[in-house]
């Protein structure tokens, strides 16, 4: 009897954050494993992150929209002006830490705007759009509410993108999304967790969210999870790894292989 179909979308989230994210991304992408990479338009290493893309002739992102950063350190602004999106950021004019903060006092018109905004500055870096997901599950229900989750489900199928979303919706391309951020903090671990999930893994295919990083002492600067972002690395740019998953009957798939990948325009 064959084996049921097992197929696994690796995404690497988070690239326009931080050099160290950003080099680390693109070792992942070369090494075979991870098909899908996220790009923060809003994020303060976004032109590092274009550059490096284009160093490795990577040409199909998905937007990581970003409506809420959390490290203090690393503060982002909107990139429409503040004054047609005053309700999105706090009085210094940065993004909120966390989305319930923005949530109390959003304006459902600018939350568009914004979004627009950064789907814009991808395209006009010469890049082709994949899909759209967002920081910290922002616009999820749970965390902006119904109408933004409804509004973004609505932009997307506009510029006709495949949405992430943590719930059923026919604009999401896949329905099964699947993270390990909190927890197995030791390197170790947290690779071993990686492994039990591919053996676990029963298909037909899901979305694997990852945030890999690499020097521990420049990740510190900024972020207290340094040793998740390393161990995403080190388990996800192993040279070995991509045939191991085939081997065990895993297939690494990206956006074209799903069909929704479509020329650079």
């Amino acid at each position: 009897m064959n084996q049921p179909l097992r197929q696994v979308l690796i995404n690497c989230d988070d690239m326009g954050y931080h050099p160290v994210i950003n080099q680390a991304i693109i070792e992942v992408l070369e090494n075979g494993a991870a098909k899908s990479v996220s790009l923060m338009a809003a994020g303060p290493y976004f032109n590092d992150a274009v550059e490096r893309l284009a160093d490795s002739g990577i040409t199909q992102v998905g937007v990581h929209l970003v409506l809420a950063a959390e490290y203090p350190a690393l503060p982002m602004r909107p990139l429409a002006s503040v004054d047609r999106v005053g309700s999105l950021v706090d009085e210094n004019g940065y993004f909120y830490r966390d989305m319930q903060q923005c949530r109390r006092v959003l304006n459902i018109d600018e939350v568009r705007t914004e979004v627009e905004c950064q789907i814009d500055r991808v395209k006009q870096a010469g890049l082709g759009i994949s899909h759209v997901d967002s920081h910290m599950f922002w616009f999820e229900e749970e965390e902006a509410g119904r109408e933004v989750h409804d509004l973004l489900a609505d932009i997307c199928a506009a510029h006709r993108l495949p949405m992430r979303s943590k719930q059923n919706h026919p604009a999401q391309a896949i329905a099964d999304v699947r993270m390990f951020w909190a927890g197995f903090e030791n390197i170790e671990q947290r690779c071993l967790q990686y492994w039990q999930f591919f053996q676990d893994f029963e298909g037909p295919l899901c979305e694997l969210i990852i945030h890999p990083g690499i020097e521990p002492g420049r990740l510190a600067e900024f972020t207290g999870t340094g040793a998740r972002r390393i161990a995403d690395f080190r388990f996800f740019s192993h040279p070995d790894l991509p045939r191991k998953l085939e081997e065990s009957g895993i297939e690494l798939v990206g956006w074209q292989e799903l069909g929704h990948l479509r020329p650079v325009a």
